[in-house]
């Protein structure tokens, strides 16, 4: 297949997708200063502006930090700007995902300045390639690093430095609808695991026995079955370990398998609406199909968990392990952090540090912790926390394992076209990936 057509598809599912960023348009500058008003931008601030802003002497300090899907995220800017609004001329700038890389390249390059950027801990090599990231270690005191929970900081360090913090843990789960499962005669396990296999048995049952589909996933997840696949496919950690590394080949037996299994569950219209609309299903409209019991469960990760309750109105619910794949015993898991780190082109080191040391802070982390968020720093005595509720999306964060992604953006980006590019391609999409291993690793 020639390449143009994927760079088609490439363009198609980005508008379809969203990807894993944010509600907001990318292309779009928008600015947010101390005060929550909102302009336009061609850039970020510029060293022409001598970094102070035009109201007299608070210096500028721009942080790409609004991340518009977290279901925490206006209280958390509410209240940046209110501890920080006084000192600093805030420029909070919306963030758009795998694209802050080339913002910081670009940032870099024409001395612009950004001092502070949200981003995965486990995603930083593009940017260390570069130099585009300070390292920590200078400002975290004994107090700080104490407020992370056991190996929390492994996550952002690179050699012997620390580049990024990490506030969230995220990896995918399930949310079943228990009245449709006892309608269908599903008895499920207590500690929510369960296999692939067990999953479609699930999803047939439910068919037979009621008028709803299996599941639904909204498009922005259904990259990570296949992410999530090609991981657990592996019978042992030495051969996950390989694959990751880049040291096996995406045209292997198990990289088949693994995404026909992903791909049969579409054509057996395991997911709703069925088949290939199944990959591009909306967020609204996976929930509503949740809300009104067309579905019998959803795809989605544990960050979202809550909010997912909350705006499906489901009450009568189980969470489940995403289904596992494979028989390692280890049972690796998809998933990270979300972090923030300073860039190298950032010009207000200083309040960028201030505003770091807030956001992985106590009170940061209590609000994260009561909209469902798996927190990275130490919560205790939190008030209106569902602490059984906690317990359930936290379970499998200790089964994260880092994937091939690191090898190239390359291939963080293709995979994103995954299992769609499957579906319609099979074999030359597994071949498209097989060349960019190649090119990485060369």
């Amino acid at each position: 297949m020639k390449k143009n057509r994927f760079i088609a598809v490439l363009v198609t599912a980005a508008l379809l997708l969203g990807l894993t960023a944010c509600n907001a348009d990318p292309s779009k500058d928008t600015m947010t200063s101390a005060d929550g008003s909102e302009t336009a931008s061609d850039s970020v601030a510029t060293e022409s502006e001598s970094n102070k802003s035009a109201s007299g002497n608070k210096e500028d300090l721009v942080c790409i930090i609004d991340v518009a899907d977290e279901s925490f995220n206006t209280d958390i800017m509410n209240m940046i700007r209110e501890k920080f609004g006084d000192k600093y001329n805030l420029i909070i700038k919306t963030w758009a995902g795998t694209d802050e890389i080339q913002t910081i390249k670009t940032a870099s390059i024409a001395g612009e300045q950004v001092d502070l950027c949200m981003y995965w801990p486990n995603s930083m090599p593009d940017f260390l390639e570069s130099d585009l990231a300070l390292p920590l270690d200078e400002y975290m005191t004994d107090e700080w690093k104490s407020r992370f929970s056991e190996g929390a900081l492994e996550i952002g360090t690179y050699g012997n430095s620390l580049y990024n913090l990490p506030y969230s843990t995220v990896y995918p789960m399930v949310i079943v609808n228990k009245s449709i499962a006892d309608e269908a005669g599903i008895e499920l396990r207590g500690d929510g695991k369960w296999t692939w296999d067990e999953f479609l048995v699930f999803c047939s049952q439910v068919s037979d026995n009621t008028e709803a589909f299996g599941s639904v996933i909204p498009n922005g997840w259904a990259p990570w079955l296949t992410r999530n696949a090609y991981m657990q496919i592996w019978d042992t950690d030495e051969e996950l370990n390989a694959f990751c590394n880049g040291d096996i080949s995406f045209l292997s037996d198990e990289i088949k398998e693994a995404s026909d299994l992903v791909v049969h569950s579409f054509n057996e219209n395991c997911f709703y609406p069925g088949g290939e609309a199944s990959l591009a299903l909306e967020t609204d409209e996976a929930y509503a199909a949740l809300a009104s019991g067309k579905v019998a469960s959803l795809f989605t990760v544990n960050s979202m968990v809550l909010s997912v309750l909350v705006d499906t109105g489901l009450d009568d619910y189980v969470i489940m392990d995403w289904p596992s794949m494979g028989t390692n015993p280890t049972d690796p898991v998809l998933g990270g952090s979300n972090g923030y780190f300073i860039p190298s082109c950032a010009k207000n080191v200083e309040g960028a540090v201030e505003v770091l040391d807030f956001l992985t802070g106590p009170e940061c982390a209590a609000v994260r912790a009561q909209a469902g968020c798996v927190s990275t720093v130490i919560v205790n005595d939190v008030m209106n926390v569902d602490t059984e509720l906690m317990s359930q999306i936290s379970r499998c964060s200790d089964q994260i394992h880092s994937e091939i992604t690191a090898l190239s953006s390359e291939l963080t980006t293709y995979l994103e076209l995954m299992p769609a590019n499957y579906y319609h391609y099979g074999e030359e999409a597994l071949q498209e990936l097989e060349d960019m291993r190649l090119e990485a690793i060369e």
